[in-house]
């Protein structure tokens, strides 16, 4: 799977349990949060990585 980067700020964590992804896993390319500026960091760090394989996505319904 490809494990692009994700990022979900306040009722979009919720869409993410939804889709069987983690929550507030940085490290997995995932970044949510409730502080707008310090998630967009975050997550331009993440897209400069591009993937994150690690990351299980065998439950997402694709």
């Amino acid at each position: 799977m490809h494990g692009k980067p994700i990022a979900a700020i306040d009722a979009g964590e919720g869409v993410l349990a939804a889709a069987h992804l983690p929550t507030r896993v940085k490290e997995q390319g995932v970044i949510t949060g409730e502080a707008l500026e310090d998630m967009l960091t975050l997550f331009v760090e993440a897209l400069r990585r591009h993937r994150f394989p690690q990351r299980d996505v065998r439950l997402v319904p694709a």
